[in-house]
């Protein structure tokens, strides 16, 4: 399956995402972030697919 957790770049809506995103990552699917900032990097590090939808966003 093929998951995606589109939202914005704001580390209080989105950071509980990297575990759930995780997980079903572990579990075989497919997962892509779709975010911007501080975040996107985060989720990168986490080793996760993402696709920075607000290139130059501070958060």
């Amino acid at each position: 399956m093929r998951i995606l957790f589109v939202g914005p770049p704001l580390y209080g809506l989105l950071y509980p995402v990297l575990s759930l995103a995780q997980a079903f990552r572990v579990n075989g699917h497919e997962v892509l972030i779709a975010s911007g900032g501080k975040f996107a990097q985060k989720a990168a590090e986490a080793g996760l697919v993402v696709f920075d939808a607000a290139p130059g966003f501070d958060s």
